[in-house]
């Protein structure tokens, strides 16, 4: 994977033999606002418009950004459309085994859109099972 973007609190990975988009949240997270939050998720939707991907890993293993109601409807609204444009087919989420809120917090962000989305959705421990799963056509 080839990094193409970096900031304090996410870097952006493009493998392009395999067409993956990987996003990696970083510990920075735990002291984002939820107006960086929100540029931050701005940002990936460009690169998803931009690389056209059809599969995203997104590692959260260090996403220390608690994702209340309001802004898991923000997220839904800034990415679920670049998601859809591209015609997104798979997206694996890497998550902190131990940290079960952090875990809910992003399986609800997910969850609220689940019908107004037509690609495949899977949850990880281990960033090597996503990738094989994202992997497999």
């Amino acid at each position: 994977m080839k990094a193409i973007f970096s900031s304090k609190y996410q870097k952006i990975f493009f493998a392009e033999d395999s067409n993956i988009l990987k996003f990696e949240w970083l510990d920075a997270t735990k002291k984002i606002s939820d107006l960086n939050f929100l540029k931050e998720i701005n940002i990936a939707a460009d690169f998803v418009l931009e690389f056209v991907p059809q599969k995203i890993m997104v590692d959260t293993r260090k996403l220390f950004y608690p994702i209340s109601p309001d802004i898991q409807r923000q997220v839904d609204n800034a990415i679920l459309p670049s998601y859809q444009k591209v015609k997104l087919r798979k997206l694996a989420f890497v998550l902190q085994e131990e940290d079960l809120i952090s875990q809910i917090s992003v399986k609800q962000t997910v969850e609220t859109t689940v019908e107004k989305h037509l690609f495949e959705t899977r949850y990880f421990f281990d960033e090597l099972d996503a990738m094989q799963w994202l992997e497999v056509r």
